[in-house]
């Protein structure tokens, strides 16, 4: 899954893995490479399986703000999931709704 970035000067490549059988419970492991555009050269390595939880999240608080709006009466919140992703979309949305409670 490759992607470019030029405002950053970079080009990344995340490349997953596939289970061997079914009875694999690890989910399918990935990692993000990122490189340099003049050189190809890997200047960072990135656990794509946390960067996936964290765009994830963003977007969902984006989403969740332009839906939503500003305002008061924000006081619950349901994430259905787990793992990684559950994680971060808690505490992005949390803080979206704890900051648009004081905008």
């Amino acid at each position: 899954m490759p992607s470019r970035a030029s405002a950053v000067g970079g080009t990344a490549c995340k490349i997953v893995s596939v289970p061997r059988s079914a009875e694999d419970t690890e989910g399918l492991p990935a990692t993000t490479f990122v490189l340099d555009e003049e050189s190809g050269k890997v200047v960072g390595v990135v656990n794509a399986g946390e960067l996936t939880g964290v765009s994830t999240a963003a977007g969902s608080a984006v989403a969740s703000r332009l839906v939503l709006g500003e305002g008061e009466g924000r006081k619950k919140l349901v994430v259905f999931g787990a793992g990684v992703q559950a994680f971060c979309t808690t505490r992005s949305l949390s803080l979206f709704i704890a900051l648009s409670i004081f905008c």
